[in-house]
């Protein structure tokens, strides 16, 4: 509900409040009534239930039910305090009193006599919520999913979750990115079994974390990193044979040619640009990854293949390193760079720099 609808509300609820309490407050002037006024927030006032409501272990919708009181009914008031907003019988309010048996009600279901409060405010104040984010959470499996020992698909298998089966999930962390039923993401849950599945295959409600996050990070993934590239000489020589200025067609098409011509396995990365990344691990070993960290440039050998990729496929580009074990020396060679569709040689730094400010990661693999 927008404000200016909780602020329409908000009048007729202070209106019909006080209209009611001033038909009172008419009737016993006529009668005459003289007595000695007690100030009516100093003590227990009584209140009519004007329908059927749920009682609350505390002063907001937030908090959970732990009884009811039926339409006609009367609760006594024993203090009031501000919390969780929610319309009721007589509009929206924030409103809550404490009844005398501890439990809360929210003032826009009883009739006081005012949309002030009419008790004194409660001393104490109850224990908050537990918020979404604070407890385990169970989410469905919507596709048949590997179950990891860390955030990320570089991290071991140890387990598997069927479509249409239930996890339930104890907390969440950033980790690599992969796609899955619902599209690229680097969300990952760790599952009360110790296991990690990631978010984009499960149903939670959410797009953001809807648990805690994580106190402890798991210790980081060996990558697989083979200690020569079985294609890696190939991959280079065949790389060479090129010149700049040759046509290339799109960049992962000719880096797919190049590893073919160099006696490498027929790699099809796809039609959908967000899962690059992921469809490379079913042809090569994960050497570095900019968004995790794992791995390490150290190991980077010419032949290696670059791949860079923004969460949404918007930015993506695949290169074939030539030479240089570092992000400031290494040489590459690429085709369609910045929609060319020509081969040109030039400097990782380069390409990497236009690729981070578009917010496109990388991560380097070697064919296996």
């Amino acid at each position: 509900m927008n404000q200016m609808t909780n602020g329409t509300t908000n009048r007729k609820y202070h209106l019909r409040k006080r209209l009611v309490g001033a038909v009172a407050a008419i009737a016993t002037l006529g009668g005459m009534l003289l007595m000695a006024q007690v100030p009516i927030s100093q003590a227990a006032t009584a209140a009519r239930v004007m329908t059927n409501s749920n009682l609350r272990s505390g002063p907001g919708t937030n908090y959970a039910v732990n009884g009811s009181a039926s339409a006609g009914s009367s609760v006594t008031l024993s203090c009031y305090q501000y919390g969780g907003g929610a319309n009721g019988y007589y509009g929206y309010t924030t409103l809550w009193y404490k009844t005398t048996s501890g439990q809360w009600i929210i003032d826009s279901n009883i009739y006081t006599g005012s949309s002030k409060p009419v008790t004194a405010a409660c001393s104490t104040t109850p224990t908050p919520a537990p918020t979404a984010s604070s407890a385990a959470k169970t989410a469905r499996v919507m596709t048949n999913s590997n179950l990891r020992t860390g955030p990320g698909t570089n991290y071991a298998v140890n387990g598997s979750a069927s479509a249409g089966s239930n996890v339930t999930m104890s907390c969440f962390q950033y980790g690599g990115g992969a796609s899955g039923y619902y599209g690229y993401t680097t969300l990952w849950y760790k599952t009360t079994f110790g296991q990690w599945i990631i978010d984009s295959n499960i149903y939670t409600g959410s797009s953001k974390p809807v648990t805690a996050a994580c106190s402890t990070t798991p210790p980081p993934a060996t990558p697989t990193v083979a200690a020569s590239g079985k294609y890696n000489t190939a991959i280079v020589a065949a790389a060479n044979k090129v010149g700049n200025g040759a046509t290339g067609g799109k960049c992962a098409t000719w880096v797919e040619t190049i590893v073919l011509r160099a006696g490498g396995p027929s790699i099809t990365l796809g039609p959908s640009t967000v899962g690059y990344q992921t469809s490379w691990a079913k042809y090569a070993s994960l050497v570095y990854s900019s968004a995790s960290g794992q791995g390490a440039w150290s190991n980077v050998q010419p032949g290696d293949i670059v791949q860079w990729q923004s969460g949404d496929g918007t930015y993506i580009h695949t290169a074939i390193i030539l030479s240089g074990t570092s992000a400031s020396t290494a040489q590459l060679i690429d085709s369609n760079y910045v929609q060319t569709n020509t081969v040109y040689r030039g400097t990782f730094a380069n390409r990497n720099a236009y690729y981070t400010a578009h917010q496109a990661p990388y991560m380097i693999w070697r064919v296996k």
